[in-house]
Parts: structure tokens; C-alpha cells; sequence
């Protein structure tokens, strides 16, 4: 059933009320009554920053939203465990963490067996177009930091140090940004 415009005019001036509580106030309501509204808010508040640590380690929209789904499902099944605020929002970035290296890991599971699936029977060697397929679908799930070595020594033929000549001006740059 569609919400009528008074029930959506309730919830937003409840909202707004719980807005104006302190966090632990706002935790507590949640935590002790597993208050709708409460969560509402906690998600605005620190759902952002949970959402874009899946998204981070995944790199796909849709494996961050599982991830992100099963962090405040988590959170909810245990908030009786955590005591305030602050610990609330470092466990749901931990628990986001743990979720989506858990589905990396899956990810790279399900591409390697599918490599294995596609390699031919009686130990042959693959085609070499079957390999570079194999090896292209491997390498899309690694993160830039991992995969853009490989792919100039082994794909572009740098040798380790031309590679790094390459690579360690755009490691040093991003460093810096992120430290000064």
C-alpha cells in the first residue's frame, strides 16, 4: 500500500526531530527499541562513508550494494552488542570492510573457475586467443595498484625497471596527494 501524503508528512517531521537528538541519543533509540526512524537517520549519517568502502574495495555498483545491505542487516541483528554511536559507526565500517573483501574473494573464485571451466581438456595448452581471454577476464578483477604492473611487463614487453620508470611518478603523485 502506497503511503498516503499525511503519513509521509508524519515521517518527515519525525525525522526532522530525531535529526536534532545527539548521536548516542539517536543510536540508543535504535539500538533499544529498533526505532524505523532512528535507522533512517543513522543511515544518513554514516551510510555515505559505508557505502563508498564497499564501492572502494569492489569496484561494481551492485556487489557494494550487497555489501552494503549485508553490513546494516549485521548491524541490526547485533546492535545490542554496541554500546554507543561512535562504536556503531566503526563496527558498520569494519563489518563493510570484511563484507566486500568476502565478495572479492568470491568474485575472484567465480572467475577462476570459469577460467578452469574454459581451459581445455587433456592438459593442452589454450589457444592463444582463448589465454588472452582467460588472462584479460583474471586481470579485470584486480585493483589498478596490482594490475597495471602486470599488464606493462607482460602485455605492453617493459622490463621490470622500464615498468617502474612508468609506474613510480604516478605512485609518488598519488601519495602525495593523499599525505599533504
Amino acid at each position: 500500500m502506497t503511503p498516503s501524503f499525511l503519513d509521509l508528512l508524519r515521517q518527515h517531521v519525525s525525522a526532522e526531530a530525531y535529526r536534532q537528538l545527539s548521536p548516542d541519543d539517536l543510536w540508543a533509540k535504535f539500538r533499544d527499541a529498533l526505532d524505523e526512524t532512528a535507522f533512517r537517520v543513522l543511515l544518513e549519517r554514516f551510510g555515505s562513508r559505508v557505502y563508498q568502502r564497499c564501492r572502494a574495495i569492489l569496484r561494481d555498483d551492485h556487489l557494494a550494494e550487497e555489501a552494503f545491505q549485508e553490513t546494516f542487516l549485521d548491524l541490526t541483528r547485533k546492535r545490542a552488542a554496541i554500546p554507543g554511536y561512535r562504536q556503531a559507526a566503526a563496527w558498520a565500517y569494519q563489518a563493510a570492510t570484511n563484507h566486500a573483501k568476502h565478495l572479492r574473494r568470491a568474485r575472484w573464485r567465480q572467475v577462476e573457475r570459469e577460467a578452469l571451466a574454459t581451459a581445455p581438456a587433456g592438459g593442452d595448452a589454450a589457444a592463444p586467443a582463448e589465454a588472452a581471454e582467460v588472462v584479460a577476464r583474471v586481470l579485470a578483477v584486480l585493483p589498478d595498484r596490482y594490475r597495471r604492473p602486470l599488464e606493462l611487463v607482460y602485455w605492453d614487453g617493459l622490463t621490470h625497471a622500464d615498468a617502474a620508470a612508468v609506474l613510480v611518478p604516478v605512485y609518488v603523485a598519488v601519495t602525495l596527494l593523499f599525505f599533504w
